[in-house]
């Protein structure tokens, strides 16, 4: 997000994938090969990655550490805890109870501050989550209008992410002021066999910018990463082919 004040990079959860821990694809063809020890190498791998590329001019732009909130696949590695014991103590996902921890996420290490899973991290009067759980049965709120449904039941400016989709939604207060609701979408760029042929073509792939954000206001923009992708090959970048 950015205005003349603040600038801040947010990853809303689910950076870690965890396909190892997928109960879904476990006894599948698609799940031989994986390891939870890979799985972590990867993702420090990319963390690092994402971190060495942010300039040292825009890191000193920013008005605070960038932050993570922690998502649901990140959550599959304390699961492994609660029904292997065996395992405690020996995983982590970057929360500051983990550090020392012998395998953990790097989060941290690479200057990012991690928010546990659910727990709302805020800028201004906006919360920022990986998702908003319905207080009936715990479940992500969802709805056609998502944004709408959003701002309904937590009353108030939210970002998040997990649906894959780009939502947005806003109410009026009677003092003149806005609430504004967005679901992000995603940053991957594989296809999901569960979802199918249809679902996958449905995801919105890319990141947010907020701008402009003041108290409960902000203006949502959407990159697309084809549009990102142009602007970087104009540059001199060369895309991933193996990612498309």
């Amino acid at each position: 997000m950015r205005n003349r004040e603040k600038f801040v990079a947010v990853s809303i959860g689910d950076a870690a994938d965890f396909a190892s821990l997928s109960s879904y694809d476990k006894g599948r063809r698609a799940f031989e090969g994986r390891e939870l020890r890979a799985d972590f190498e990867e993702v420090n791998r990319c963390i690092a990655l994402v971190s060495e590329h942010i300039e040292n001019d825009v890191w000193a732009y920013m008005a605070r550490r960038p932050f993570v909130t922690s998502g649901n696949h990140e959550e599959r590695v304390l699961r492994v805890e609660e029904s292997d014991r065996e395992f405690s103590g020996t995983f982590g996902i970057g929360y500051d109870e983990h550090k020392g921890r012998p395998i953990n996420l790097e989060w941290q290490e690479n200057g990012w501050s991690v928010y546990p899973f659910l727990r709302p991290a805020f800028v201004d009067d906006v919360a920022f989550m990986h998702y908003l759980p319905s207080p009936k049965t715990g479940r992500a709120i969802a709805s056609v209008n998502q944004g709408r449904a959003l701002l309904m039941s937590s009353h108030q400016s939210i970002i998040v992410g997990h649906s894959h989709e780009w939502r947005t939604g806003r109410l009026l207060r009677l003092d003149g002021s806005k609430l504004v609701a967005t679901v992000v979408g995603c940053s991957f760029l594989d296809d999901h066999a569960y979802a199918g042929h249809i679902g996958n073509l449905n995801y919105d792939r890319g990141f947010t910018v907020l701008r402009g954000l003041k108290g409960s206001e902000y203006t949502p923009q959407f990159m697309p990463f084809s549009e990102v992708f142009r602007y970087l090959e104009s540059r001199g970048f060369k895309k991933n082919n193996k990612q498309g």
